[in-house]
């Protein structure tokens, strides 16, 4: 798919909430805040807005879950009434459930809808651990799967945020998943949609 890359102009910047700085660091470390100042301005009004807390950083002994989350941004030109999603897996004594939320906007009035919520059998726990690895899904303590571009925003492209938290490691990083979809990365991506009982579509990738 060709990119097609426009300023960050004033009317791009309407689609963000303003965060403090206090509560932007508690959402993500401060090293994907410099990496990406995206992570203070949108990713976390985001998550905040779907009722998520933040995932790092770790606290110890009261952190006994291994958690993954999925963020799904799509891009500014193509929001129309949904405007985000988040996927939500927490693996502990060999179980895991999943959620997943969507935020909608309707006549200037914003909700919060729970989509999916499920227990996974130990066999999807097996492949998703298995898709992870092959993909190498966290080989960034923070990172980006794209080539960072700090003059340019692709509009038309839904982000995705990947995190994991377990007892000892946190890991973040982002991919313009529409425009850009690594193929080592796509068949997890692809089989945690299916999970979440999401089309492409629907996550809009």
């Amino acid at each position: 798919m060709k990119k097609f890359a426009t300023k960050l102009f004033l009317s791009v910047i309407l689609f963000q909430v303003p965060l403090t700085a206090e509560t932007a660091i508690s959402m993500f470390p401060p090293d994907a805040i410099e990496l990406d100042d995206n992570y203070r301005d949108w990713y976390g009004p985001e998550l905040e807005q779907l009722a998520e807390k933040p995932l790092w950083p770790d606290t110890g002994a009261a952190q006994e879950k291994e958690i993954v989350r999925f963020l799904f941004i799509p891009g500014a030109a193509r929001v129309k009434g949904r405007h985000s999603s988040v996927i939500r897996i927490e693996i502990a004594d060999g179980m895991a459930r999943l959620i997943t939320r969507a935020k909608f906007n309707h006549l200037g009035r914003r909700s919060i809808r729970t989509l999916t919520t499920k227990n996974l059998s130990i066999g999807q726990i097996a492949k998703l651990r298995e898709l992870a690895n092959q993909a190498e899904a966290w080989k960034f303590r923070v990172g980006s799967w794209d080539k960072h571009d700090p003059e340019s925003i692709y509009i038309h492209c839904t982000e995705l945020i990947m995190e994991r938290q377990t007892r000892s490691d946190y890991a973040v990083s982002r991919v313009l998943i529409s425009c850009n979809q690594p193929n080592r990365l796509m068949p997890f991506v692809n089989y945690i949609a299916e999970l979440a009982e999401q089309k492409h579509e629907d996550l809009r990738y």
